[in-house]
This record gives structure tokens, sequence and C-alpha cells, in this order.
């Protein structure tokens, strides 16, 4: 949500979130007046919202049938919690689609591998998104032994996909946006052996680790979204897998960001947050990278600790600055007036090693 929010703040616009889960819903009131875009996910129930389906369905409908703007209506909501129909619309699309047959009901699943008889096949729940419950099925025993562990996720309608599996000479998938029917951008999304891909979110974010590391990067007020990306592809190859940033940092989602970062996106968990208030919760030791400062070659803390790096333009926010335990700075040896922060980045990930 933060993009859509800065967005919407830079040109003034009101708005308010509704959250579609649990809730009330009186359909005898008219809506109010406005236009409504919604942002449901099929992945929805994965993260604990086990009523979000029903409470879309119910206001986008409240809302159409008293003529309100809506953006993705039930239109949309439609084939979003369905792959069959997905599957269908792609087919009648003129796209060419993996062989599938569908099981309605989990004592079906194995009477449709049968029929479907390609090895290696994927099985995968009607409703989805992020890659949940994909599963890869070599042979018929693999997924007998599957089904009588209940190693086969369950589906929301109880409807299943077996899919033969289409082998590539590459480790990822190209996913391509369109908005309106025009082409935005493409990325490619490492899966690292895994059918759960979800560039959107970096997606399963456990905030409890962010908390338990020893040595955390601090970005505050990056605004380049090149260099943001330049940064995760460090910190991936340093072999960071977390990254705090300031909610006025570059878009996570901004194409520069995930091109520049070449995939590593998928591998570092980027967590935005009310900086302040982070640092003040912080339990551990801050420092940031500044001119003028203690070496870092005569950094030596073995504590938990942060690291600040500032805005390329401003530095660190005064008031992070008075946060501070100290002030660390990267030897200068030329004649050049400042390094940029994501070279700045991979100097400190560099020390760091020597730490973690």
């Amino acid at each position: 949500m933060i993009p859509l929010r800065k967005a919407l703040e830079k040109f003034d616009v009101q708005y308010e979130e509704w959250l579609l889960d649990d809730m009330t819903i009186n359909i005898d009131q008219s809506p109010p007046k406005g236009i409504f875009f919604s942002r449901m996910s099929a992945s929805n129930y994965t993260r604990n919202h086990l009523h979000s389906n029903q409470s879309s369905n119910i206001i986008l409908t409240w809302l159409e049938n008293h003529n309100r703007r809506v953006i993705n209506g039930t239109n949309v909501l439609k084939i979003e919690f369905s792959k069959v129909l997905q599957q269908l619309l792609l087919k009648q699309s003129g796209f060419k689609t993996p062989k599938t047959i569908v099981a309605v009901g989990i004592n079906k699943i194995k009477e449709a591998a049968s029929n479907l008889n390609v090895y290696p096949m994927i099985i995968k729940p009607n409703q989805g998104g992020k890659g949940f419950g994909v599963k890869l099925i070599n042979t018929i025993n693999e997924l007998d032994e599957m089904l009588e562990d209940n190693l086969i996720n369950s589906s929301k309608d109880d409807t299943w996909l077996l899919q033969e599996k289409i082998s590539t000479n590459e480790e990822f998938i190209t996913r391509m946006e369109f908005i309106g029917g025009n082409f935005i951008y493409s990325l490619k999304v490492f899966s690292k052996n895994s059918f759960e891909l979800c560039p959107a979110d970096a997606c399963e974010v456990d905030l409890d680790q962010f908390s338990k590391e020893q040595q955390t990067i601090i970005l505050d007020g990056v605004s380049d979204p090149g260099n943001l990306g330049t940064i995760i592809r460090a910190l991936d190859w340093f072999g960071f897998k977390y990254l705090i940033c300031s909610t006025n940092c570059a878009e996570f989602h901004n194409p520069k960001t995930l091109a520049a970062s070449m995939g590593s996106f998928t591998r570092v968990g980027t967590l935005y947050v009310d900086l302040e208030h982070y640092l003040n919760n912080f339990d551990g030791d801050l420092y940031g990278l500044d001119l003028v400062g203690k070496s870092l070659n005569s950094f030596n803390n073995s504590n938990k600790c942060g690291f600040i790096l500032g805005n390329e333009s401003h530095g660190i926010s005064p008031s992070v600055q008075l946060l501070l335990k100290d002030r660390l700075t990267i030897k200068k040896y030329g004649n050049a007036e400042s390094l940029n922060v994501a070279m700045t980045a991979n100097i400190l990930l560099y020390h760091l090693r020597s730490f973690v």
C-alpha cells in the first residue's frame, strides 16, 4: 500500500482505506460517492483474512448496483479467484496452456492425475496466489504419499488443477505487467526450486527475524530506485537477508529498483517502517555513515548494531542523528567529493562480514 498512498498524497487526493475481511455491511444504505479501487488478492486467505472473499464480493456488488465507479470490480474478482477460469480465458484468447485436468473434491485428485498421466506434473489449488500450494508430482506413488500424509494444501473451493509441468532451460519465470492493455515492464523472478513466487511483497516477511539480526542495514530517505536496487543486490551478495527502509525511501516495486537488484529482491526481505519509532525501539547500537566520523576501518563492535545510510542529497535526517551512538566514515584517499550511497553500502557490507 505504501507506493499507492504516496502517489495519492503527492496529488493531494483524499482517500480512505477499507479492510475487507470480518465486517458488517448495511446493504440498504447507499455507498459514499467516489472512485473505488480494489486490491483484493487471491492469496488473502494465506494471511489469515479468511472472510475476504465474501466481503469483497458483497462490497463490490453493492457498489456496482449503485453505479459507483469501481476499478477491478466483480468481473476481475471472479477471474482472480479461479485459476480454472484464468486457464479457459487464456485458451479462448489463443494462448498455449499446459494440459490440465480439474479435480472438484480432494477425493478426485488421484483420478484426475491418472487421466492426465503426464509426469512430472504439478498440482495447484484453484484459488491460490503467489504460488501458494503448488507442488511437483513425479510419480503416482509420490501423489499417493502426499495424499496419505495430508501434504496437499487445502483449497478454498475444494478444487484443484493438475497440469503437465513445462520444462525450461532457465531457473526463472518472466513476469510481465500490463495496464489498460499496454505493456509496462517485465522482470525475471527466480524461484530457487520453489513454486512460491511473490516479488510484489517480498513475500513472506518474518517480522521477528528482522529484530533478531545482529547487523541491520537501515536506509533513511534513499530516494533513487537504482540505488535501492543496487543496495539490495549488495546485501544478497554479502549474505545479508534483511533491509529496513524509511517510508520516504524509493519504492521497492519501482521497475528501476527491481531491475537494479538483478533478481536479489526475491531473496532480501525489505520492510518499510516509521523510522523514528523503529529506531527508538531498536535494542542495539546505532551508527550513521557520514562524510565526517570515526574511520570504518577502526570499527569493532560485536554487539547488535544498526547502520544508517541517509538521503543522497541531505544525508541522515536531523531527528535520526540524535539517536546515533556514533558516526562512521570511509577513509578518503583521493579527491572525489563523496561516495554514492550504494557504493558506501557495498564497502560497509564488505567490512561487516568479519562480524557476522
